[in-house]
């Protein structure tokens, strides 16, 4: 009999070392699933920043060949300008459109569209009604303007950095 009880002892001690070995395993495969989740949750933000950083260097390489220059600006009859843009031989790219913002010696018109994309070697001229403006009647002397493209999601990209000048007198 004393052998039995030692048997069946030694059977509990068995067991009781294994229930600390299955511990041991689950507890790692914890470690093993919460380095995955924290991998996962790294690369979704490094892939993030790799894909914005890819649509800022496509939009500055199409930025770079574009050439727009202003070829003149004509005050026309009540508050409006007649504005001439022309796009050189630059890439094939299509501009999207062009933002005008028109200056007089104090203050600044909102932004507004030229209204017709340019492809290259085109000339197109615009009439702009300074009604779109704080103050309806006044003399502006020069313009900037910047040339856009919509991204792939929909949005007006500026192209950075871009702006140019035109100025005349009344």
């Amino acid at each position: 009999m004393k052998r039995e009880l030692t048997s069946k002892r030694g059977r509990g001690l068995s067991l009781m070392k294994d229930r600390k070995g299955l511990s041991e395993i689950v507890a790692t495969l914890i470690i093993i699933l919460l380095v995955i989740i924290a991998i996962g949750i790294i690369w979704t933000v490094v892939r993030n920043v790799i894909t914005g950083g890819t649509e800022q260097i496509a939009l500055s390489t199409k930025c770079n060949a574009v050439d727009i220059t202003a070829v003149s600006v004509v005050p026309q009859d009540d508050g409006e300008y007649s504005v001439r843009l022309a796009r050189g031989a630059d890439s094939e790219e299509a501009v999207e459109g062009v933002k005008i913002t028109f200056y007089n010696n104090e203050t600044n018109s909102l932004s507004t569209e030229f209204g017709d994309t340019l492809s290259p070697l085109e000339q197109k001229t615009q009439v702009v009604n300074s009604t779109l403006w704080p103050e309806s009647n006044w003399n502006a002397t020069k313009i900037t303007y910047t040339a856009y493209f919509i991204s792939d999601s929909g949005e007006v990209q500026l192209c950075p950095g871009w702006t140019r000048t035109y100025e005349w007198t009344n």
